[in-house]
């Protein structure tokens, strides 16, 4: 039973991590929000502060101010690659100034008493909003600390008289506050794992063809649209059509056309198992193979037609290769003009 609940507990923290990790660049935003509203209330508490004559509490929530600000200051220095890379870090620092916080207002308790309610906010957004896992660390060690001070050895730490009846409420309070807070953003961030998985399958659907198992026209044209000459220096095109298919289909019916695609189909993943192949058309592939020789790919080439034409059917073939920065519809419409003179001869020899 203890194993099993490790287990589902480990298992939630993948989910939580996976949820993190996809709205990274969005939480980074919440952030920097989170640490400007908690620099705009620190500074008007310390305003206050300074207008009750309590001075030795102002030092408690001007320094937070300065700190929230810190983190603003060091977000901004980094560039947005390095604020994705150090977003973990960046979490980090959030939820240990606010533990620190945390155990200052615990200790100091000033203003009446009132002080040490603000870890009940910190707490539930650093749960809710922040990081799950880092806020639920957080959570448990200032309600352990909470204790160790109210009711445990740690009481000469105490800078304030509280009451005892307020000792004991306010755990109470505390403990409930943080086990709703826990327990909504379990509930949260289950619903938004469900929510991405149900969208990485809606994405599928919209990028796969699914009577070969193959990328489809969308993942084509995505493809093109996000191609950088730049960052890959050499590509290779490879246009490939059908030969006969309509005659498949109208002498042996579509069932056999749609079996002759499958068999053209699995040849090519089987010749090209690392590349990328698109169905573009009823009876067209296109594949794109970054930084290959011609030799290598004249060598796959002779391969799969081999396959194919093995089970009596033919394919005509275009193949193009551009280096350098160039343009890839120019690549494509050479690899296809290609494909189609083949294509043509094939029907002259016929």
């Amino acid at each position: 039973m203890f194993l099993k609940s490790v287990n589902d507990i480990k298992k939630f923290f993948k989910k939580s991590e996976y949820v993190k990790d996809f709205y990274s660049s969005r939480d980074n935003k919440l952030l920097v929000n989170l640490c400007l509203l908690a620099g705009i209330i620190a500074f008007s508490m310390s305003a206050m502060n300074i207008y009750h004559k309590s001075y030795h509490m102002f030092l408690f929530t001007f320094i937070p101010g300065l700190l929230s600000l810190s983190f603003i200051f060091l977000n901004s220095t980094l560039n947005k690659e390095c604020r994705e890379k150090n977003n973990s870090w960046l979490r980090l620092y959030f939820n240990l100034v606010c533990l620190i916080l945390n155990f200052t207002y615990i200790l100091v308790g000033g203003n009446d008493g009132f002080t040490i309610l603000w870890i009940i906010p910190i707490s539930y957004i650093l749960v809710m909003l922040v990081d799950f896992r880092l806020g639920l660390y957080q959570s448990i060690l200032s309600l352990i600390f909470l204790l160790l001070c109210f009711i445990g050895p740690l009481k000469f730490m105490l800078m304030y008289n509280y009451t005892p009846n307020f000792k004991l409420r306010f755990i109470a309070l505390y403990s409930c506050s943080v086990s709703y807070s826990i327990y909504g953003a379990y509930k949260y961030q289950l619903n938004q794992y469900q929510l991405l998985l149900q969208q990485k399958e809606l994405e599928k659907v919209g990028f796969i063809d699914f009577s070969t198992n193959l990328l489809n026209r969308n993942s084509y044209n995505k493809f093109i649209d996000d191609y950088n000459s730049d960052v890959d220096s050499k590509l290779a095109c490879i246009y490939i059509d059908i030969n006969g298919l309509h005659a498949v289909n109208n002498s042996k019916g579509h069932s056999a056309g749609d079996e002759l695609i499958n068999f053209v189909a699995n040849t090519l993943k089987e010749t090209f198992p690392s590349v990328n192949i698109y169905r573009i058309g009823g009876d067209e592939f296109v594949l794109f193979l970054k930084n290959t020789d011609s030799k290598k790919i004249n060598k796959l080439q002779m391969i799969a037609d081999q396959k194919i034409k093995s089970q009596n059917y033919s394919v005509s073939w275009g193949i193009a290769i551009r280096e350098g920065t160039f343009n890839i519809l120019e690549l494509i419409e050479e690899a296809d003009a290609k494909m189609l003179a083949q294509k043509s001869n094939n029907k002259r020899v016929l």
